[in-house]
């Protein structure tokens, strides 16, 4: 009987290890992404909020300042986290959302997600406590506001017809110069090329759009990304042309993330 206890301790003891190692290691499983959340999370439970904002990609930075930083951290609850267990990671070329529980300092239980982009490494650019974003009407909402209808569509259309530039040069290199870090962390103007090589092999011109107001099909916005998006397209003819583009904050200039272009009858 003094065996099956010793043994039963030690099976006991050995499963608690287990646990723990799991909580330990369930980040590492996840991959860089929740890594680099756990980090974050790490500063602001050591009430380092600085150097989680410090720490944090530059798209955030870009959209507010450290005080309203601290400010709206602490209005979501997110400087009162603890302890953060990560259920999933979704990554999607630079961009990785997670999402988990989080303990807080009050002893509750808190949902929290995070979406992070990489740079030079994984960063957080946008993090929610309990659905409530990080950037509220601070961050993200203030940029928005900055950026009128016609303000995207200005931006809108340089990068459109610097594409149309590139397109009949085909040479991507002065397109590719213009367009966001994170985005030139991820492709090169051959590799940019090869991507519309079916323009390019078109002779496609949309040089016309120059004299065309454009339809946006929503009014520009901010992501929990925090990149701002623009859609919608030219009414020219014979064929339209559509957009999606997307932009960060970058070096006091919002830069080109992500473009898709369509031209269509319809």
């Amino acid at each position: 009987m003094k065996t099956v206890f010793i043994v039963l301790g030690v099976i006991f003891a050995l499963g608690l290890c287990l646990v723990g190692s799991c909580v330990f290691m369930f980040s590492r499983l996840l991959g860089p992404p929740a890594e680099a959340a756990d980090a974050f999370i790490a500063k602001v439970a050591a009430g380092d909020l600085r150097g989680a904002y410090d720490s944090a990609d530059q798209s955030l930075r870009a959209a507010m300042p450290y005080e309203s930083f601290a400010d709206a951290a602490k209005e979501i609850g997110l400087d009162k986290v603890t302890l953060a267990k990560w259920r999933s990671t979704n990554v999607r070329n630079s961009t990785a959302d997670v999402s988990g529980s989080a303990n807080t300092a009050g002893g509750e239980i808190a949902e929290i997600a995070m979406t992070l982009i990489k740079s030079d490494t994984w960063r957080v650019s946008q993090v929610s406590v309990n659905g409530r974003p990080l950037s509220g009407d601070v961050g993200s909402d203030a940029i928005s506001k900055s950026v009128s209808s016609n303000e995207a569509k200005a931006l809108a259309l340089q990068t459109l017809l610097d594409w149309d530039a590139a397109i009949k040069a085909n040479d991507f290199s002065a397109f590719y110069n213009k367009i966001a870090d994170v985005l030139k962390q991820e492709t090169t103007p051959s590799s940019l090329r090869e991507s519309f090589k079916a323009f390019i092999n078109a002779e496609a011109d949309i040089a016309g759009i120059a004299n065309v107001d454009p339809v946006l099909s929503l009014p520009p916005s901010i992501n929990d990304a925090g990149w701002l998006t623009v859609k919608g397209h030219y009414p020219t003819t014979p064929m339209k042309v559509f957009f999606e583009l997307a932009y960060i904050h970058e070096r006091q200039d919002w830069r080109l993330v992500q473009i898709n272009v369509r031209i269509a009858a319809n």
